[in-house]
């Protein structure tokens, strides 16, 4: 009543948001306001958001709006396909099978490698890891250079726990890197790395350090001794020959690492 009787203010939009369903994520009266300057010559439009303390006292405890804030991400913001998305999952968690067709939206910018771990994390009780693998490939094939396609396969399989696959996903990306880019590339040094990082999951710590002094070598070329690239290497070996016992060894690795980043 009190915005109503104010002339120099006109309700645009009314949502209510307290209604069900609702897939915004938001509990809430929702008004988009136009408000006007004395002599009307400046208008404003702002938001308004009406809460009940109540529905906000409980959110604050429960964290429940972060779980609309991972779909939200996760479906790139697009609630007005929500619905329709969601069906696939209750159906996916009935025990069928992810079309391609669902997974082409989602994987909206097969780039983002993010985003498909995402999938791997939703399906990877539903689905078999190597047929969501393969549906992957077949979206985004077309649309991804060979090295990436390889890059981010190898850091899938990585996810759900197939790491002989991921080394090799990992390895098939580093040849195309050597034959395109040379040995000195920071992308190249980017797939000795991955490569690294299966190796020490698998518990291969000596071939782990081998890849991530490879890594390290190209960084001191590429970038120099004092890049904070660079001290990431020195704290990945450091992690290494901790895990192998040599203690010594990693305590001067972590104190390179250090002295890079106090410059």
């Amino acid at each position: 009543e009190i915005i109503r009787a104010d002339e120099s203010i006109e309700i645009v939009q009314s949502k209510n948001r307290f209604r069900n369903p609702t897939l915004s994520g938001y509990r809430d009266w929702n008004l988009h306001l136009q408000i006007s300057s004395e002599d009307g010559s400046i208008k404003h439009i702002c938001e308004l958001q009406l809460h009940l303390k109540a529905i906000k006292e409980a959110d604050a405890r429960l964290g429940s709006h972060s779980y609309y804030e991972f779909f939200r991400k996760y479906y790139a913001g697009a609630t007005y396909t929500l619905e329709g998305r969601l069906d696939d999952l209750r159906m996916i968690c009935k025990g069928g099978s992810l079309n391609k067709e669902f997974l082409g939206k989602v994987l909206r910018n097969p780039l983002e490698l993010s985003r498909m771990l995402r999938i791997a994390d939703l399906f990877e009780d539903h689905v078999n890891d190597y047929q969501l693998a393969i549906m992957i490939t077949n979206v985004v094939r077309e649309s991804m250079e060979p090295a990436y396609l390889y890059t981010n396969m190898g850091n899938l399989f990585g996810k759900v726990g197939k790491l002989k696959e991921a080394l090799t996903m990992h390895q098939e990306a580093l040849d195309i890197k050597l034959k395109a880019l040379g040995p000195d590339h920071t992308d190249t040094a980017d797939s000795y790395n991955n490569m690294a990082i299966v190796l020490q999951t698998q518990g291969k710590m000596e071939e782990a350090l081998v890849m991530y002094q490879k890594v390290l070598d190209i960084q001191w070329k590429v970038l120099g001794p004092y890049h904070v690239d660079t001290a990431d290497s020195y704290n990945n070996m450091a992690i290494v020959l901790q895990n192998q016992g040599k203690l010594e060894e990693a305590l001067a690795m972590y104190q390179q690492a250090l002295d890079i980043r106090l410059k």
